[in-house]
């Protein structure tokens, strides 16, 4: 991941993730649902990570 996001997003976008990631299909609460890859072809269990939004926009805040 880039250690910049502003070098990619405008400051509004990147305010905005965290928003529209709560209104992502494979949401079933208020928590966002994070599939991460562990390696090529191989993901994390769905539904095995949930962070609040609060969570998510604090680590987007910190890598901007």
């Amino acid at each position: 991941m880039p250690s910049k996001l502003n070098k990619y997003l405008k400051k509004k976008q990147i305010n905005n993730i965290s928003k529209l990631m709560v209104n992502d299909k494979k949401n079933d609460d208020e928590k966002i649902n994070l599939i991460l890859l562990k390696r090529i072809g191989k993901t994390t269990t769905p539904g095995k990570i949930k962070l609040s939004v609060d969570k998510v926009g604090n680590f987007l805040k910190k890598i901007n």
